[in-house]
C-alpha cells in the first residue's frame, strides 16, 4: 500500500479499526502489517484509527510513517497520557465506518478475528463480542482477570462473559448512539454491553504477548475495576444502606437486652472489653462505607468540573475524503453539546 491509495468510494461497507497506543513501538509495524494481510482479500473497505496515548518512546514516530504510506490509516496523537478508556473514546468519535472494531495493538487479540466479526455483523447482529476462552498471561494476571469479571458478574452484568472480553463490533447506530452519552469516561464495552441491541458472541483463544510488556499494572486494574462497579450499579450503595439497617436493629435489640437485664436482674454490662471491640468493628465499617460513598461523590464532581476528556495535540493521515472532519477535531470536552472545535496548527495545540 502506498501513500497514493485511499479507501474505496462508498460502494462497499466500511470497517473501522479503532486502537489505542501506549508505548507499542515494537509491535505497530507488525499490528499493521497482520491487519492488511488479514483483510486483503476481503469484500469490505477499511480504516484504521490508531490513537496515541502519549507514549514516552518512538511510537508516535512509527505511527506517522504508518500515516504517510497509507491513507486508510489516521493518526491521532493526545498532549499526554489520558488512558486507554479515552483513547477509545477519540477514535470511536471521527470513526467513519458502517461498524467499528476496537482491537489492540498488541497482538494478543489477533486480527484474524475481523472476518468473523464482520460476517456475524452481517448477520443482523449489532454488536459481535470476540470472548475469551482461554489466554495465555502469566498466572498473576490471569488469576486477578477472574477475580475482576467475578466481581463485574457479581456486582454489574450477572450474564457477563465469564472470561470477559477486550475486542468487539458495534453498528454504525450502536456507535452513534454511544457518542451522544455525556459521561466523562464513559468505558465503551460495558457501556455498549448495556445498551441491548442483539447481540453475538465468538470464542477465541487470547494469546501471549510476544513483544514488549503491559502496562496495566496491579494499582491500574484495581482503579478500572472500581469505575465500573460505581459506574453501572448502585448494588454497593444499597449494601451499605442494608448493613446500616441491620445493624441499627441490632443496636436496639441489644439496647433493650442490657436495659432489662439492669431493671429486672440488677445486671451491669458485659464490660468495657466487648465494647472496645464493637466500637472498633462499627468504626472501621463505617470508614469503609464512608469511602464507598466517596468513590460516587468523587465521581460526580469530575464529571461537574467539565475538563476535557482528551487532548488532541497532533493527527497524522487519514483519507482526504475525511480531511474536513479530522480537522476540526481539537478538544473533547464531557458533553457533546459543548465540544470546543479548533482548526488544528501545525505548531503547537489551541483550545477555545
Amino acid at each position: 500500500m502506498t501513500s497514493t491509495d485511499t479507501i474505496s468510494p462508498r460502494g462497499r461497507d466500511l470497517i473501522s479499526i479503532v486502537s489505542p497506543v501506549y508505548n507499542e513501538q515494537d509491535n505497530l509495524e507488525l499490528f499493521y502489517k497482520t491487519v492488511t494481510d488479514v483483510v486483503r482479500d476481503a469484500d469490505f473497505d477499511l480504516e484504521m484509527i490508531l490513537v496515541n496515548d502519549g507514549s514516552q518512546d518512538r511510537s508516535e514516530e512509527v505511527l506517522e510513517r504508518l500515516a504517510k504510506q497509507d491513507s486508510r490509516v489516521t493518526v491521532l496523537s493526545f498532549s499526554r497520557n489520558f488512558g486507554a478508556v479515552a483513547a477509545c473514546n477519540a477514535g470511536l468519535r471521527i470513526a467513519k465506518g458502517d461498524a467499528v472494531v476496537l482491537l489492540a495493538t498488541d497482538l494478543q487479540d489477533p486480527p484474524g478475528l475481523i472476518p468473523r466479526l464482520v460476517t456475524e455483523w452481517r448477520n443482523g447482529n449489532d454488536i459481535v463480542w470476540a470472548v475469551r476462552e482461554t489466554r495465555d498471561d502469566p498466572a498473576s494476571k490471569v488469576l486477578f482477570a477472574r477475580l475482576f469479571y467475578v466481581a463485574i458478574r457479581l456486582f454489574v452484568f450477572p450474564d457477563y462473559p465469564e472470561n470477559g472480553t477486550d475486542c468487539g463490533l458495534v453498528s454504525r447506530r450502536v456507535l452513534d448512539i454511544y457518542n451522544l452519552i455525556p459521561e466523562r469516561d464513559s468505558n465503551p464495552f460495558f457501556t455498549i454491553y448495556s445498551f441491548g441491541f442483539r447481540q453475538a458472541r465468538i470464542p477465541y483463544n487470547r494469546m501471549a504477548r510476544k513483544r514488549g510488556k503491559s502496562h496495566w499494572s496491579f494499582l491500574r486494574r484495581l482503579k478500572n475495576c472500581i469505575d465500573i462497579i460505581t459506574a453501572f450499579s448502585y448494588l454497593p450503595i444499597r449494601i451499605i444502606s442494608a448493613t446500616g439497617a441491620i445493624f441499627s436493629i441490632f443496636a436496639l435489640l441489644y439496647g433493650l437486652l442490657i436495659i432489662i437485664r439492669r431493671v429486672l436482674f440488677g445486671l451491669g454490662g458485659d464490660g468495657w472489653t466487648s465494647l472496645a471491640v464493637l466500637l472498633l468493628f462499627v468504626g472501621g465499617m463505617l470508614s469503609l462505607f464512608v469511602g464507598i460513598i466517596a468513590e460516587y461523590v468523587w465521581r460526580i464532581a469530575e464529571h461537574s468540573r467539565q475538563r476535557p476528556r482528551y487532548i488532541i495535540a497532533r493527527r497524522y493521515g487519514g483519507s482526504p475524503s475525511l480531511q474536513g472532519l479530522y480537522d476540526t477535531l481539537h478538544i473533547e470536552v464531557s458533553q457533546p453539546s459543548i465540544t470546543s472545535v479548533a482548526r488544528e496548527r501545525p505548531s503547537s495545540p489551541t483550545a477555545e
